[in-house]
């Protein structure tokens, strides 16, 4: 991720499958058309998340899908003259991805964001590493991923790992499954554990039905950082 780009961001962006974007206002369009793309195959969705740093722990939520009890909300952009941003709601309501620039942060441009970053300035700084998604592809592909890594205004960061169906990750959904996950048309955002568990060498969110305050998967079940 340490290469400026070169080419025009819309000559790059649309016509390479792998790439490295900064977020700005004129790169998150062509960005979110992307990832919308790969999401049109109504896909399970598996994110990875963890804080940028050594000993930072990786939570996995697997098996996820776009919420699409929220409608059009559920895949959402938005730009104007100050600001551009992507979001992304997954069901059962445990997580979800997106990404946004600001023109007051000094993120107008995708040029200006890379002279931010290799100055060493990582501050409100996303960059975006991509996989797929392009327009015309003939299906979604097996090495189909978005990676966002993300700092904030005190310069902490975070990344996100985006996988689609045919990663390990979903594995760990299946297992889980098989162990008692309730699934069905019903919500899972009520009556369901949102503790932690480690299953097999993969830490991600219980998922067994509450009776009451009691978990069945209780065993299962580690310390949140």
């Amino acid at each position: 991720m340490d290469t400026m780009p070169r080419t025009p961001a819309p000559h790059r962006l649309t016509r390479e499958r792998h790439i490295t974007a900064a977020c700005a206002l004129d790169t998150i369009p062509l960005l979110a058309q992307r990832v919308t793309s790969m999401l049109w195959w109504g896909r399970r969705i598996s994110v990875a998340h963890h804080w940028i740093g050594p000993d930072s722990r990786i939570e996995i939520a697997a098996g996820l899908t776009v919420n699409t009890e929220m409608g059009d909300r559920a895949v959402r952009a938005t730009a104007d003259d100050a600001h551009a941003g992507f979001a992304v709601h997954l069901a059962p309501g445990i997580r979800g991805f997106g990404f946004a620039a600001y023109a007051s942060d000094g993120n107008t441009t995708e040029r200006e964001v890379w002279k931010r970053y290799h100055a060493g300035d990582r501050h409100n700084i996303t960059i975006i590493e991509m996989d797929g998604g392009m327009l015309g592809d003939g299906g979604p592909g097996r090495d189909d991923h978005v990676s966002i890594q993300y700092w904030n205004e005190h310069r902490v960061g975070q990344e996100w790992v985006v996988g689609f169906d045919t990663d390990d990750l979903f594995r760990v959904w299946q297992e889980r499954e098989n162990q008692g996950w309730q699934l069905g048309r019903e919500s899972l955002d009520i009556g369901y554990c949102k503790a932690f568990a480690q299953v097999g060498a993969y830490r991600v969110r219980c998922g067994f039905p509450l009776a009451g305050d009691a978990c069945a998967g209780a065993d299962d079940h580690v310390e949140e950082d």
